[in-house]
């Protein structure tokens, strides 16, 4: 019966001595792969920053709403996917108005980066969005995977998918076409440089 009382006692010990060896190792271990997931860029610091001269408005005037990190129902208002924006594959999107550029003072470019699930997703909403522009659609050879699109006689629209992210800019400049074409080429071409 000693014997007995002595042995449950001693399993006991050891179990708990294993138990404290085992805690500080699973601690490390956790904090090692927290660290590194906080060590992945926001979204927001993937975001390029407007060319020289230009402003970031705080508010697109063309919808009225916030710009900066928005939702997906400020995302789809935004136009980050003309498409069909799918909130089960949508992450996040970053939007960014820039304007008051002294040089051409009517000239505003808009930018838009939105984080997909999956690289399919993101290169979802490209295909989709080609399919609905049709053949009037220009493969940029300078950006990797980037397409032009002149939406109207003084804005043109470029966009890519990279990797996890899509991005979409629309350039305006009543000046003409050819310099919202070289302002939007400049920026997305930064922002896809940017991008992981």
């Amino acid at each position: 019966m000693v014997f007995r009382r002595h042995s449950s006692v001693a399993s006991a010990a050891l179990v708990m001595g294993l138990v404290l060896l085992t805690f500080p190792l699973l601690g490390a271990t956790s904090g090692a792969s927290s660290s590194h997931l906080s060590k992945a860029p926001s979204l927001f610091s993937l975001t390029v920053a407007g060319p020289s001269g230009f402003v970031s408005a705080g508010v697109n005037p063309t919808t009225g709403r916030r710009t900066g990190a928005i939702n997906i129902v400020e995302a789809r208002a935004a136009g980050c996917d003309p498409t069909t924006l799918s909130a089960s594959e949508w992450v996040g999107s970053v939007q960014r108005y820039f304007e008051h550029d002294t040089a051409r003072p009517q000239a505003a470019l808009i930018l838009c980066v939105t984080q997909m699930r999956s690289a399919n997703d993101a290169a979802g909403i490209r295909t989709r969005l080609l399919a609905g522009i049709g053949s009037s659609a220009i493969r940029l050879k300078d950006i990797p995977g980037a397409y032009l699109h002149a939406t109207t006689g003084t804005a043109e629209e470029i966009f890519f998918a990279k990797g996890v992210y899509f991005v979409r800019v629309v350039s305006t400049d009543p000046a003409g076409s050819a310099m919202a074409l070289t302002l939007g080429q400049n920026l997305t071409q930064r922002e896809y440089l940017r991008l992981p």
